[in-house]
């Protein structure tokens, strides 16, 4: 029995010893975390509707904990604004990956030649809509300021039709994962709470009285003033 027991002892002082001196490499090497994780940190970070793009991101371990460092790209130019997202971002982080021990974010203001334009639509052929949260479609559009022209076009539908309560901030969630740059409404959004959240995500808002998405498209690319 006393032999039995001393192999049990020795199994665990090597399997203890084991994990120190694995901890502690990891530390020396300052090994690179899982891909699975390191593409969760990076999806958990591209969620965010003040982020334009994501420069790199990188992690590794250290002992038990996570160092994450990353590099963006926010919409938002007040240094103010921007930090407090950066906070947003980093407990998002840390409550989906729970071994994070420290979180570094490195952002820059937005500078690209297209703007990205969000609009609700009555119907697919273009007719812009009147209510925000009861339009059926959206049209999502980039228009190019250098070259004065659509670089991308896209209708979406709107999915929310159906619920009774919070729809226009639902809409807004929706549109905000399109990174649009300036949502464009027939209807105030003032004071509400889409207007709300494309504010803190420094999305701006305009109110138009254009009628069609091509009367709107040819505003836009002449560079007229829409409102």
């Amino acid at each position: 029995m006393d032999r039995v027991a001393a192999v049990v002892i020795a199994l665990f002082v090597i399997r203890a010893g084991w994990d120190i001196l694995e901890s502690g490499m990891r530390v020396l090497l300052d090994a690179s975390i899982d891909r699975g994780t390191l593409e969760m940190i990076r999806s958990i970070i591209e969620e965010a509707p003040e982020v334009v793009s994501v420069k790199e991101v990188v992690a590794r371990n250290s002992g038990r904990y996570l160092f994450v460092e990353a590099s963006l790209v926010f919409r938002l130019r007040d240094l103010q604004r921007a930090h407090a997202s950066a906070t947003r971002i980093e407990e998002s982080i840390k409550k989906e990956v729970p071994a994070v021990g420290r979180i570094i974010i490195h952002y820059e203001p937005m500078v690209r030649s297209f703007v990205r334009y969000a609009i609700p639509l009555a119907d697919p052929a273009g007719d812009v809509g009147t209510h925000f949260g009861e339009s059926p479609y959206f049209a999502i559009l980039d228009i190019d300021n250098v070259e004065r022209k659509v670089k991308r076009q896209e209708i979406i539908a709107n999915p929310y039709l159906g619920v009774e309560k919070g729809k226009g901030i639902k809409v807004a969630e929706l549109l905000l994962k399109h990174k649009p740059d300036i949502v464009l409404t027939k209807e105030s959004l003032k004071g509400r709470g889409p207007g709300y959240a494309f504010a803190e995500a420094g999305v701006e808002t305009l109110q138009i009285q254009t009628d069609s998405l091509k009367e709107l498209i040819d505003d836009l690319l002449r560079g007229q003033q829409l409102a």
